[in-house]
């Protein structure tokens, strides 16, 4: 197998707690998971944070993570990491590791590692909710996996009708009458987004989550 981290073997002794259910945080859960490592749920400040869930994993409050404080090592990825990790000792956990200090060393982005798509979101036509890097990056994946992609959507109305890679740009009040699709989230901020969607749940998909890890 084919390791991606460089780990210190104390990490290995408990189930794992990630702080922070951002980017990095997420990258963090998808190393573990690719070393099949236990991780328990997220913990997050962000009240509105801990209403949804990343890949499957609940994003607990800090007063729940007190309590697991004996039974859980804690892998801090956020970018102010050292502040947090700070605080968390001076709230009395001991078991504390920084995800820096036992970063990928090959320094890979999520979407660089191995992974297989969810079915489901073949189900229907995709609208790729973002014109960025990162909706561009994730419409040349679905093409390469022969996803149909239809539109994009954006909230900027200066985009709003133009064409991207052949593909048009729809409004957000566009993309909610649009019950034929699946909506694929691929911004930065794709918590506030998928916050902020008055759709049905079961349609929309985060583009960071919709890879299945695979073993390498």
């Amino acid at each position: 197998m084919n390791y991606a981290f460089k780990l210190n073997e104390a990490v290995l002794k408990r189930p794992i707690v990630i702080y922070g259910a951002g980017a990095l945080g997420l990258d963090c859960l998808i190393e573990l998971l690719n070393l099949n490592l236990y991780v328990t749920c997220f913990c997050d400040a962000s009240k509105e944070k801990q209403k949804i869930r990343i890949l499957n994993k609940r994003i607990i409050p800090l007063e729940e993570l007190y309590e697991m404080r004996e039974t859980h090592n804690v892998i801090v990825a956020a970018t102010s990491f050292r502040e947090i990790g700070k605080t968390l000792e001076e709230k009395g956990i001991r078991h504390l590791f920084y995800y820096k200090d036992i970063a990928p060393v090959s320094q890979r982005t999520a979407m660089q590692a191995l992974f297989f798509m969810n079915e489901e979101v073949k189900k229907r036509p995709v609208i790729i909710y973002g014109t960025g890097e990162l909706a561009k990056a994730c419409l040349n994946e679905f093409l390469n996996n022969g996803v149909d992609v239809d539109e994009f959507c954006s909230i900027i109305p200066e985009e709003q009708g133009i064409t991207i890679q052949g593909k048009k740009v729809i409004s957000p009040e566009e993309l909610q009458l649009r019950e034929d699709c699946n909506i694929v989230i691929a911004a930065e901020e794709y918590e506030d987004v998928f916050i902020k969607l008055k759709i049905e749940q079961s349609r929309i998909f985060c583009y960071r989550d919709i890879y299945k890890v695979h073993l390498m």
